[in-house]
C-alpha cells in the first residue's frame, strides 16, 4: 500500500493588515530573514511570479532547495513546490483578515511520498523536522513582518 501523503497546518496572528503580509511574503528573498534552514536565495531571471524556479542554499546539503512558485493570489495565498530532500514539499501561506487590521496566517506544508522503502524512512525523520520548523518558522515570520511594517511607517 502506498504512504499516504504527511500534512502539519499553523496558524499565527500577525500585528499587520493582510496587503502588508502579502507583499512581504511574495518577495520570497525575505526567506532569509525568517526562515533558519535559508541561507542564499536566487533570484529568479523573471522575478518572484508565478511559475518561476529559483533554488535555496542552507546549512545543510539537506537544506537546499528548488523551488517553483505555484500560486500568487494577493493578498490571500501563496504557495511553492519544494525539491531536493525526500519527497516533494508542498507549502502554502493563507491570509485571513482579521480583526483590528491584523491578519490571521496559515502556514502549510505538505509531504508527498517519494517511494521506495529506504526513503520512506527517510521521509518520516524529515516530517517531523518540517513539523517543527513549520512552528518554529511561523514564530520567526510574525517578527519578521511585523517588524519590516512598523520600518515602513
Amino acid at each position: 500500500m502506498p504512504e499516504q501523503p504527511w500534512h502539519d497546518e499553523q496558524y499565527v496572528e500577525v500585528d499587520a493588515p493582510p496587503e502588508a503580509v502579502y507583499r512581504y511574503l511574495a518577495d520570497f528573498s525575505s526567506r532569509l530573514d525568517w526562515a533558519d534552514t535559508v541561507l542564499d536565495v536566487e533570484w529568479p531571471h523573471g522575478g518572484f511570479v508565478v511559475g518561476a524556479e529559483f533554488t535555496t542554499a542552507g546549512p545543510a546539503a539537506a537544506d537546499h532547495r528548488r523551488l517553483r512558485i505555484t500560486a500568487l493570489q494577493a493578498p490571500l495565498r501563496i504557495a511553492w513546490d519544494a525539491e531536493g530532500g525526500p519527497g516533494v514539499e508542498h507549502w502554502e501561506f493563507l491570509l485571513l483578515p482579521a480583526s483590528q487590521g491584523r491578519t490571521t496566517l496559515a502556514r502549510r506544508v505538505t509531504l508527498d511520498p517519494a517511494g521506495t522503502v529506504r526513503w520512506l524512512l527517510r521521509q518520516r525523520r524529515h516530517a517531523a523536522r518540517l513539523a517543527e520548523e513549520n512552528r518554529t518558522g511561523l514564530d520567526r515570520l510574525k517578527s519578521s513582518i511585523e517588524a519590516a511594517v512598523r520600518l515602513q511607517a
